[in-house]
């Protein structure tokens, strides 16, 4: 009788077994647990007959309960039409189906159906079960650790993280080294390829090791133990071959895949631009990019099986959950850049001797720059709409994720968001406090509406005007200021201190906003607005401009543009005045 498992046990990673062990819930029969349910059901109506009040759940719970009270034939006749991910999906919902779809004499046939549905997948080998093998060609997750993105290992029969791999796998080196203690020659059965790529030394698995030696220390002639030396040999060379054909299968399932991918993004493309089109011009949206890596529409173009054909029906309802995964894309991101706002504000609460506050986007110090590219300057929210036209991979993602994301957005003229490349704006905290106002509470918004100018004490004939001489100094906005530091100086702490801002007075702060107002006029507040994207162009750029950017983001020719297409937002922040030159005396 297979040893039951308590919930702190279940908890804890130490009872995971790789993919090429059969645990006992795998071998057992539907007949335990069915004899525990109805002992389980007579007990809690017992309860309610004594008068005990039902308890009410705030969700639907027990969907497929009555799934199995269905005839044995019926569900066996729809289970063969699943796919073997999806049987392995089934059969860990419940303990009743489980037991029924890990009962080999019952669901052998289900199992064998299914493989048979994927056209092309090599035969189960005959060291594994058919759950066992559904779980490593189709499995992401770990097999020690259940980690995502695990990287499978076909001659080991196993999936591993990076760290697991480290962990449960000896170098040949090693082995070398502790052969003589524990009496193995080098015939294991299963190894695992070289984790790293500048030492392509064979590994092998510290359990392989273990259950090796005993099998070959249990036997007592010499003559037992080179036949099973050489027994060992031949399948080793047998799990060799499978591991071949899997990985030329594997290679051809992602050539297959890629070759789809650009009609499924296509696809998105044209969904999210007509539902972006459709949303109120000041509510936030998402690229196609972001789209395409959300988990409902991600998981239909990367794992959707080579025979099905994808179209816009696929993806209903993943675009019924749009407008939620947006709020939340947004929340997560808004909340990305906040953290790395925090850095600054809290050296600048040191050194001025204030109270540190949580950063909040809204505040006029909440500014970014994107390292990898230098555009900028962003403020708060308008980060989250800043792209790249090129991938560049993350370091911690497996070589798989490497490959499709790369070959996704291939596929499209924008890449997606990339938070960690955007960095604060340093030393915004001083020139807001050089303006009288405190950096920890003062929006962007009311900056706008108090309007304060300065002067950049640190570029060149600045000094000389403080000590009474006479002539034009540029001057900016606080905005424009921030431009300026960013443009001139760098992002860097050290240009941006107290000395560097000269805060104008009352009488030179009117000049100046007289100037401005004469520089610009009532177009030069507004943007048009690309209803498809919501990225923004200043107003009164040449039309060329804008066809330019319907063919090449959205590729739309210039014949098939609507008046739609863009429209007309007021910004105030839009007038950057680089030029407000001012007569100082």
């Amino acid at each position: 009788m297979a040893r039951r498992r308590t919930k702190r046990s279940r908890a804890h990673g130490s009872t995971v077994e790789p993919a090429h062990q059969l645990n006992d819930a795998d071998r057992g029969t539907i007949s335990g647990s069915a004899t525990r349910r109805k002992k389980r059901a007579a007990t809690a109506g017992a309860g309610r007959a004594s008068g005990a009040e039902e308890p009410i759940y705030s969700g639907a719970r027990g969907g497929l309960e009555n799934l199995t009270k269905m005839p044995l034939d019926i569900l066996l006749e729809i289970f063969e039409r699943l796919r073997p991910l999806d049987v392995l999906h089934l059969a860990r919902t419940s303990k009743a189906l489980r037991g029924l779809l890990m009962h080999r004499r019952t669901a052998i046939s289900v199992w064998r159906a299914a493989f048979s549905n994927f056209p092309g997948i090599p035969d189960c080998p005959p060291d594994l079960n058919e759950p066992q093998y559904a779980n490593l060609v189709f499995s992401e997750h770990c097999h020690s650790c259940l980690k995502p993105d695990a990287t499978v290992y076909w001659i080991a029969r196993v999936r591993y993280c990076w760290r697991c791999a480290e962990e449960r796998a000896v170098p040949l080196d090693d082995f070398v080294l502790i052969r003589e203690h524990i009496t193995v020659q080098p015939v294991m059965e299963r190894r695992l390829v070289s984790m790293d790529e500048m030492a392509p030394d064979q590994c092998f698995i510290v359990g392989d090791i273990a259950a090796f030696t005993r099998a070959l220390n249990a036997l007592p002639s010499e003559d037992e133990k080179q036949a099973f030396k050489q027994e060992s040999t031949k399948r080793k060379k047998e799990i060799e071959d499978h591991a071949k054909a899997c990985e030329a299968w594997a290679r051809k399932v992602q050539a297959e895949r890629i070759a789809r991918l650009p009609d499924e993004v296509k696809i998105i493309e044209g969904l999210v631009e007509r539902y972006n089109m459709g949303r109120p011009l000041d509510e936030p949206v998402l690229s196609v990019a972001d789209v395409c890596l959300l988990p409902p529409f991600n998981s239909i173009i990367t794992d959707a099986p080579p025979d099905i054909t994808i179209t816009e029906a696929s993806f209903s309802d993943a675009m019924r959950l749009l407008p939620q995964l947006t709020a939340e894309w947004y929340d997560a991101s808004i909340a990305r850049l906040e953290e790395s706002l925090a850095h600054d504000r809290a050296v600048f609460a040191s050194r001025v001797s204030q109270h540190y506050t949580a950063p909040t986007i809204d505040l006029a110090t909440s500014w970014f720059q994107c390292s990898a590219c230098r555009d900028g300057p962003y403020h708060g929210r308008d980060a989250t709409m800043h792209r790249h036209e090129e991938y560049i991979p993350y370091r911690w993602q497996p070589d798989s994720v490497h490959c499709s994301l790369s070959t996704l957005v291939d596929n499209l003229p924008r890449v997606p968001w990339r938070g960690e490349k955007l960095k604060p704006v340093y030393g915004l905290a001083y020139l807001i406090h050089m303006c009288g106002m405190d950096p920890n509470v003062i929006t962007a918004a009311e900056m706008d509406e108090l309007d304060p100018w300065v002067l950049c004490r640190t570029c060149e004939g600045y000094e000389k005007f403080e000590k009474g001489a006479e002539g034009e100094v540029r001057v900016f906005n606080w905005r424009t200021a921030v431009k300026h530091a960013l443009r001139i100086h760098g992002p860097r702490p050290n240009y941006a201190n107290p000395e560097v801002w000269w805060a104008l007075d009352e009488e030179k702060t009117r000049c100046a906003r007289e100037k401005a107002r004469l520089q610009c006029d009532d177009a030069a507040a507004k943007m048009y607005v690309c209803m498809r994207c919501r990225e923004r162009m200043q107003c009164g750029v040449e039309d060329a401009y804008l066809k330019t950017h319907a063919r090449d983001v959205h590729r739309i020719s210039a014949a098939d543009m609507k008046p739609g297409d863009f429209a007309l937002m007021c910004d105030s922040s839009a007038p950057h005045l680089d030029n407000i030159m001012l007569r100082w005396m």
